[in-house]
């Protein structure tokens, strides 16, 4: 593993941007996505309701209990019909019960195994998932920050230029008045300062979408930005990337849990062509309340034994279709497989390349610095005009900006590495908060009986 690798010092002679405050680092912003960003928060919550799942899984080994009561007020007219009726004395009474029934189940096939355990395999797809959202959202967060500082720089590179143009418009109006130039040179000048401001008005506009985006993310707004002085702890070749890739990304993890849930799927499917058994217990007592003063007590005790037979063809076309289903999630573990290796690979050949890339863009800078101090020389003594003078300035601006940008990248790309081989994680990159723990909900809900937790957390 490559240790803390230093960045490539830029030498922007003078363009460097002053914090006027004390400037947020990166690993604030980090730490503000992860505290505050609300996708996060969202994945969480979404993992604690898969939790429940194994409570429900659970609730196939448990008892159900449930009582019942009536009241009644019954008026009853009798008496006989014909030529010679008569009728007897109206009767009331109010009829009453209680009672209160047990079941049991005792055999479900194994389905209850299966369900659990399918249920348990679920849980630790979602944890993978919010690994793949922590990731997403913090790298999201990185390339906002880098945006940001990238655009302020920039900003202050054409507002800088536009300074330098517009003392150069001036000094070629002097020269103009003299005689020492044409009226060519000025209006040459006057064109390279309207561009300089349109640059700028350009760059604002684009610093303050990035500011927007960063506050989506991170949720507080930010001012200057301290540049990021190293690298993550990367892998040292694209084998390592693989390697590391394979062995940690999350999204593999969650193929390989989801084609574990769908085995115990097969078993559960299997599980409603055995036979089931259940106990159930019945106590009631009911008092009618009449002239007779009748009243029945109950207390009974079932076993029952359910073998099915042929239920129209319906469970062995689910079982077939859950066999399908985990062929299929089977096939797409290899599929994950492949695609982080292409991840790995592409990650890697990005950040080797831009660390090439900034080699080069520094000797831009140097070599347009030379050319532009020689030119301006140059023009002193008439063998040089002010458009060359005004390209050569643009060079170096230009190849200033792409220097800026690349700095950019190379962050960006370090961090998307990190993320194919699953290191973009608030553990893993050790950052100052309290790491969400899945399980603690988990083992607090996994065999809860009763109880309707909180709304939120």
């Amino acid at each position: 593993m490559k240790r803390l690798i230093p960045l490539i010092s830029v030498g922007l002679i003078g363009f460097v941007m002053i914090p006027h405050a004390p400037a947020a680092t990166l690993e604030d912003a980090l730490v503000g996505a992860y505290r505050t960003n609300p996708t996060i928060q969202a994945g969480r919550a979404q993992q604690r309701a898969t939790d429940e799942t194994v409570a429900q899984a659970m609730s196939g080994w448990r008892p159900t209990l449930s009582s019942f009561g009536s009241y009644s007020h019954v008026l009853q007219d009798s008496g006989i019909g014909g030529a010679n009726s008569t009728a007897n004395p109206d009767v009331k009474y109010n009829p009453a019960g209680i009672g209160a029934n047990l079941s049991q189940p005792l055999f479900r096939g194994g389905r209850t195994i299966a369900g659990i355990r399918e249920a348990k395999s679920s849980v630790q797809v979602g944890r993978e998932n919010l690994i793949s959202i922590e990731q997403v959202v913090l790298l999201q967060s990185i390339t906002s920050y880098m945006d940001v500082f990238q655009d302020q720089a920039v900003l202050e590179l054409n507002g800088r230029n536009v300074q330098v143009l517009t003392r150069q418009l001036d000094a070629t109006r002097d020269r103009f008045e003299v005689g020492e130039i044409t009226r060519t040179d000025v209006a040459q000048a006057e064109a390279a300062l309207s561009s300089a401001i349109s640059s700028r008005t350009l760059a604002d506009a684009q610093l303050t979408a990035s500011r927007a985006e960063y506050t989506k993310l991170v949720g507080s707004v930010p001012s200057d930005l301290e540049e990021p002085v190293s690298l993550p702890n990367l892998p040292g070749s694209e084998e390592e990337s693989k390697a590391m890739a394979l062995a940690a990304n999350p999204s593999i993890g969650a193929a390989k849990h989801t084609e574990a849930a769908a085995g115990q799927g097969v078993k559960g499917a299997v599980g409603a062509l055995l036979p089931s058994a259940d106990a159930t217990g019945e106590i009631s007592y009911t008092d009618d309340a009449s002239q007779f003063a009748t009243f029945v007590r109950v207390k009974r005790v079932t076993g029952e034994i359910t073998v099915p037979v042929y239920q129209a063809g319906r469970v062995y076309s689910r079982v077939r279709e859950a066999r399908q289903i985990h062929r299929q999630r089977r096939l797409e573990v290899v599929e994950n497989q492949r695609q982080v290796i292409e991840q790995a690979v592409t990650t890697w050949s990005n950040f080797s390349a831009v660390q090439s890339t900034i080699i080069s863009r520094q000797e831009q800078v140097r070599a347009n610095e030379i050319a532009l101090e020689g030119v301006r020389q140059e023009a002193i003594v008439g063998s040089r005009t002010t458009l060359d003078v005004l390209e050569e300035e643009q060079r170096l601006l230009d190849s200033r900006v792409e220097l800026i940008r690349a700095k950019r990248d190379q962050q960006v790309a370090a961090y998307q590495l990190l993320s194919v081989v699953g290191g973009m994680t608030a553990a893993k990159l050790n950052l100052p908060v309290n790491v969400y723990d899945p399980d603690t909900n988990y083992h607090k809900v996994r065999n809860a009986w009763i109880g309707f937790g909180q709304s939120a957390e």
